[in-house]
């Protein structure tokens, strides 16, 4: 008898965590609705939000994608470039990247031209990024043609991005 009250209180008194209000997938069909563009196009991004993986990442090559595709559709390769663009323009910025460099360009490409140091880790994210794995400093100064603190400041503009933008949904 003892057990069965407080099941019933234990259940009141529990408030599930909220994680995210919606599904990664959920918020980008939303963005996509949102567009003014052909059904057709909707249709090529909605095929490439479905194809994402749980951190927001293409795994899938393009090629593969416009295989779903009935021959009837008829779907060229720049139609599936051209969605992937649209993608890649949602929020969360990095969304609909094929790896970790694009990802990490993707976010700051979204950041204004103005943030300090964004061309040179833009630099780095497009090339480089063995280096600064592997911290080599002076090989990055070397490409960036800078001192050891605008290495130290591009660093901490890399590592505040983030290289999982579908985790947090």
């Amino acid at each position: 008898w003892g057990g069965g009250g407080s099941q019933d209180e234990d259940e009141e008194g529990y408030t599930p965590q909220q994680v995210a209000d919606s599904s990664l997938r959920d918020h980008l069909l939303t963005q996509l609705s949102e567009l003014s563009i052909p059904l057709r196009d909707r249709q090529i991004v909605g095929a490439l939000i479905d194809a994402l993986d749980d951190d927001g990442y293409l795994t899938q090559a393009l090629d593969e994608i416009a295989e779903l595709f009935p021959e009837s559709f008829e779907l060229e390769d720049d139609e599936l470039n051209i969605g992937l663009k649209y993608l890649q323009s949602f929020e969360p910025a990095g969304v609909g990247a094929r790896g970790p460099a694009e990802c990490l360009a993707l976010q700051l490409k979204a950041m204004p031209a103005s943030t300090p140091y964004r061309t040179e880790a833009l630099k780095i994210v497009d090339g480089h990024l063995p280096l600064l794995a592997a911290r080599d400093f002076t090989k990055l100064r070397r490409v960036l043609h800078c001192d050891e603190a605008c290495v130290k400041s591009v660093r901490e503009l890399i590592r505040s991005l983030n290289p999982r933008p579908g985790s947090s949904f």
